[in-house]
């Protein structure tokens, strides 16, 4: 009887056993993320500091030739080497020769020579910026920005300019930066004419930052997509400070935040069309007009605002 009873439990054993899945143990030393597909292995690269991702090169056969076809996050001369002009050579390398596209770039502080400039144009006309979504620009020196940095608008959706004077916008051909959402200008010359025509051409903008713009008296803003703008220091002409600067917002639908926050900005505020306007904040010393769709708001100043 209790051998009977002894075969039964260990053929429930048996039973139990087959039913269980087996666990599987990982053979030590085997490289499961070189077996993953090339595609795959370029997102990591991507996602890795520029310079380790250079050091992909090195791991294996099967690495090498990613680097060079993998996408590159945003880019800066600084990280590359020390030295000004070896800086330089290392990002022209990278603009002449890598296979992939490069996704952002971050460039300025260019000493103001022929030769710097010459380089400048030649690197907004790579072929390896045809697909740059993100772009920080930051001369340095007031120098006009290369009208060849204009043909980088297709794909762009985030840039910042700052320190530099904005090349001529023709309006004919229009500009169109059709997938751009995010526009920062600081420290940027540009006539009103331009900024109103670099404004059109923004069809999907829904964030604008201004900052101390140059040659910019007054903004007339139309458009279907902006859902912020922001104004710090409105000029940074001393001089500009005695024209009477205004700011109309004309049709902008999707507007919920307009904040103008600066001691010597607009004197005239005047918001036409913005039904889903929810923030509005202002700062400006010299505001002397505040006009809401037919609603006008005479602005009364404390005397302690004007010391």
């Amino acid at each position: 009887m209790s051998v009977a009873i002894l075969d039964m439990d260990v053929e429930v054993a048996n039973k139990r056993r087959r039913a269980e899945p087996e666990t599987q143990v990982s053979p030590i030393g085997v490289d499961f993320i070189s077996s993953l597909p090339d595609d795959m292995l370029r997102v990591i690269i991507f996602l890795l500091p520029i310079e380790d991702g250079v050091r992909t090169t090195v791991l294996s056969r099967r690495w090498r030739p990613l680097w060079r076809c993998a996408p590159l996050g945003i880019i800066s001369e600084h990280m590359f080497c020390t030295g000004y002009r070896k800086r330089l050579d290392a990002l022209s390398q990278i603009l002449g020769t890598h296979c992939g596209p490069i996704k952002g770039l971050t460039m300025g502080k260019f000493r103001s020579n022929g030769k710097d400039r010459a380089k400048l144009d030649e690197w907004f006309l790579s072929p390896a910026l045809d697909h740059l979504e993100e772009l920080h620009f930051n001369d340095g020196h007031m120098r006009p920005l290369p009208p060849s940095a204009l043909c980088l608008a297709p794909m762009l959706r985030f840039a910042r300019f700052l320190n530099c004077h904005f090349p001529q916008i023709n309006a004919n051909p229009a500009l169109l930066l059709p997938r751009l959402k995010h526009l920062e200008l600081v420290a940027v010359c540009i006539p009103n004419d331009d900024m109103e025509r670099l404004l059109r051409g923004c069809t999907a903008l829904e964030y604008l930052h201004i900052q101390a713009i140059n040659g910019l008296s007054s903004l007339h803003i139309t458009s279907m997509s902006l859902r912020a703008i922001c104004v710090y220091c409105w000029c940074c002409n001393r001089r500009s400070h005695k024209v009477n600067h205004q700011m109309v917002i004309v049709d902008v639908p999707l507007l919920e935040r307009l904040l103008v926050v600066d001691q010597q900005g607009p004197t005239r505020i005047r918001v036409i069309h913005a039904p889903k306007l929810t923030v509005f904040g202002y700062s400006p010393v010299n505001l002397s007009e505040l006009v809401f769709g037919s609603i006008t708001v005479q602005v009364q100043q404390s005397p302690s605002s004007h010391s």
